[in-house]
């Protein structure tokens, strides 16, 4: 008390002493509600047992559920997980052991061996290699044929426009040059 009436009366021990008391007063009153909160925690504070049983069974209650929902969830992902790998066997067996679901030419100029006996959707290389077992000087040849590629190959597309464009670049940079040695 005597700290306080020094502060309120203005002199300067009472100045140093004020601001003491306010950083006294900040510190315990930290010190206290830590002091509450460990009450708290231990039951001192006037809960009873049967209250801080209460608590800790809802607790306990969200955790058990939470895990519960994390392990189902686990569960479902494998369980999906394990279906899209039988979907994809399974279709990996259906599209055949060789050349897969994509269309290839099978038909005209593919005379150079009989391809009847060749399985499934056959692919180039296939053709390539019988060729070269049955006769090696008609291999060039058959590598060079569209037979067993896929239809579309060849066909153009944004390849082939690419390389369109870079000749075309090519053509007009060669006739820039010409024409500045011409002039």
């Amino acid at each position: 008390m005597d700290l306080m009436m020094q502060s309120e009366s203005g002199s300067d021990t009472g100045r140093s002493s004020g601001s003491q008391l306010v950083r006294t007063r900040a510190y315990l009153s930290g010190h206290l509600e830590r002091l509450d909160l460990y009450k708290g925690a231990m039951g001192m504070d006037g809960t009873t047992s049967e209250q801080r049983r209460r608590v800790l069974v809802v607790v306990l209650s969200i955790v058990t559920v939470a895990l519960l929902a994390g392990a189902s969830a686990a569960s479902i992902s494998i369980r999906n997980s394990r279906a899209n790998q039988a979907q994809a066997q399974q279709e990996s067996e259906e599209e055949g052991v060789h050349g897969g679901p994509v269309e290839r030419h099978h038909g005209s100029g593919c005379d150079l061996v009989d391809t009847s006996s060749f399985e499934g959707n056959w692919t180039h290389g296939d053709y390539v290699n019988a060729v070269a077992e049955a006769d090696p000087s008609k291999a060039s040849e058959a590598a060079r044929s569209r037979c067993g590629k896929p239809v579309h190959a060849g066909q153009g597309g944004p390849g082939n426009a690419r390389a369109e464009e870079a000749k075309a670049k090519a053509k007009a940079a060669k006739e820039a040059r010409d024409a500045e040695r011409t002039e």
